[in-house]
């Protein structure tokens, strides 16, 4: 029986994508596919077969959904309860802080793949690769 080392496999993902890489993995509502620059976004909707006005996601953590969404106390809550409280994934698009120093380092370019009308597209906890690929990167 083969063992899988998800958390071996995030790191080279996070490597992948570090190097300018794509990456493509399953999580809990599919798959996905990622990239961190410019030209990688470039290439999946390329690869895709689709248009740059498609919308994309940042990955992250309930932390970094925290800083750069600006929510009202109920609307916290309830993302809150579904990844926290129920373990589920949640595709989240809200308003967000553009000045937010986290966003500094986002070529604009990349920036404005996941962001319209005021508002940023996140993706949470979307399992096991995801929340260790989120490690790895912090780490």
């Amino acid at each position: 029986m083969a063992i899988i080392d998800v958390r071996r496999d995030a790191e080279r993902v996070f490597d992948v994508l570090k190097d300018g890489g794509i990456a493509i993995f399953p999580n809990d509502v599919g798959y996905a596919l990622m990239g961190g620059s410019e030209d990688a976004v470039k290439r999946i909707n390329s690869a895709k077969g689709r248009g740059g006005h498609k919308r994309n996601a940042f990955l992250c953590g309930l932390d970094t959904q925290r800083e750069l969404h600006v929510l009202d106390t109920r609307s916290r809550e309830m993302i809150e309860a579904i990844t926290s409280d129920y373990d589920l994934p949640l595709g989240a698009v809200a308003p967000f802080d553009p000045g937010h120093p986290m966003l500094r380092n986002v070529p604009p370019g990349l920036l404005a793949t996941s962001t319209a009308n005021g508002t940023l597209a996140m993706l949470l906890n979307a399992g096991p690769l995801f929340r260790d690929t989120l490690s790895a990167q912090s780490g």
